[in-house]
């Protein structure tokens, strides 16, 4: 492997990985808002969190 291969992000990727990871988290906040059922209001809250999380 090379050392570009093994190489930790730039800063740069990793604001652009959280604006993703937020931006996703909003977008599951909203379906889970107008979701009918339970069961895939729960499934967007669980996806939102998630994502949320790797935002950090």
């Amino acid at each position: 492997m090379t050392n570009a291969e093994t190489a930790w992000p730039q800063a740069s990727e990793r604001d652009e990985d959280k604006r993703y990871f937020a931006t996703r988290a909003r977008w599951h906040e909203d379906r889970a808002e107008v979701a009918i059922d339970a069961s895939t209001r729960t499934l967007h809250l669980r996806f939102a969190r998630m994502y949320h999380t790797r935002a950090q």
